[in-house]
């Protein structure tokens, strides 16, 4: 059977420097922009130890630049991080999500949508947001990142039914940090699908697994014998093609602070070229755990692939490098890995299948910012000593 020849995909950058992010924020929508094709024969294969293959069905790519390896160990800048949804011709189609994280001294954030083109939010007026999903972060051993979703019909704003709830609250008199499990200002009432932790699995692994009403799942790094049989090395053809009357720039706005110019996203035309294709610097893989029976009364553990986050040349974020810790990439996701079949009544499932994938990932990615500071901090003690 021949396999078809998939495209990596590099989409819009980074949003630049100067974003403080508030309270308050302005987003436009993505229409047509530019295309760079990468094709490659073959692309996903399935892993050594699996017998069903990794069949992508959906592609988002994270646009955030990560922690640089020459930085001070300070928190990184609650900057938004959009995460874009990638067509099955691999064109950049639409913002899909966007993660917000309201204050630089908590790494706590919330997963929504993203507004409206022609919505804007001021400060006379009273917008509301709702949640996607929400990751709380405590200080301590042994306390977990706590993750919530939230059914997917609760931001329909109706007159008899589900009304919005606002995240962020909106008046300054009101302190939104009201609650030690809701350090983002959130109404827990709102319908909640499912909460769930994620746990380590050892000191000496980054991987993690999280039991939710889907399934168990985890995430691990994929080794570079592994990153290799899944993305070997192949020469690829780059071609960026875009009309520049097409463009519409996605933005995002601060209103507190006056004197910030507003965020943009910017491309320039290339011409096609030909480079050689290597695999991947870094790969994620999201698994499903499933245990199973076996006929002499052991039991069996099966693993079947969900997710990959592709991080190399072409699909990691624009204006980060491989050394940088919590960079975005190209989020591959295999909804058959969940055990959908299609059925009109899987429509809530699914919808909480990719929003537990980004939300998840995005964990992955801030996990690694937190080692890269902890590891700045003891080579500034061991420098200092």
């Amino acid at each position: 059977m021949t396999t078809p020849s998939p495209s990596y995909t590099t989409l819009p950058g980074s949003l630049k420097e100067e974003n403080p992010f508030a309270d308050r924020y302005e987003t436009a929508s993505l229409a047509e922009t530019a295309t760079t094709t990468i094709t490659t024969t073959p692309f996903f294969r399935s892993s050594p130890s699996q017998s069903v293959p990794f069949n992508p069905t959906i592609h988002l790519q994270i646009e955030t630049p990560g922690k640089p390896l020459l930085s001070l160990p300070s928190p990184p800048r609650p900057d938004p991080i959009p995460i874009f949804s990638v067509t099955n011709n691999s064109t950049p189609s639409s913002l899909k999500f966007v993660s917000i994280r309201p204050s630089r001294s908590s790494g706590s954030c919330f997963l929504t949508s993203p507004p409206s083109s022609s919505h804007s939010i001021s400060d006379n007026e009273n917008e509301e947001q709702v949640p996607l999903s929400t990751t709380t972060y405590r200080f301590g051993p042994g306390r977990h990142p706590i993750i919530r979703l939230f059914r997917p019909n609760h931001n329909t704003t109706t007159t008899n039914h589900t009304t919005t709830i606002p995240i962020i609250q909106q008046t300054p008199q009101t302190e939104p940090w009201t609650h030690p499990e809701n350090e983002q200002g959130i109404n827990l009432d709102q319908q909640e699908y499912d909460t769930f932790q994620i746990t380590s699995q050892g000191l000496l692994t980054r991987s993690v697994s999280f039991k939710t009403r889907l399934g168990t799942f985890t995430w691990r790094y994929a080794s570079r014998s592994e990153r290799t049989h899944l993305y070997p090395a192949s020469p690829i053809t780059s071609t960026t093609t875009f009309s520049p009357t097409s463009i519409s720039p996605t933005t995002i706005t601060t209103t507190s602070s006056p004197t910030t110019s507003p965020t943009s996203i910017s491309l320039s035309p290339s011409s096609p070229t030909t480079t050689s294709h290597k695999p991947p610097n870094s790969l994620l893989i999201m698994e499903k755990i499933t245990t199973v029976a076996t006929a002499g009364g052991g039991k069996e553990t099966i693993k079947r692939t969900v997710a990959h986050l592709i991080r190399g040349e072409g699909t990691r974020a624009r204006g980060s490098k491989s050394s940088c810790a919590g960079n975005g990439g190209l989020l591959c996701i295999d909804l058959g890995g969940f055990g959908f079949d299609g059925r009109d009544g899987d429509g809530e499932e699914k919808e909480m299948g990719i929003v537990m994938v980004v939300t998840t990932v995005l964990v992955m990615l801030k996990r690694e910012v937190d080692r890269r500071r902890a590891q700045q901090v003891a080579v500034m003690a061991a420098v200092l000593s």
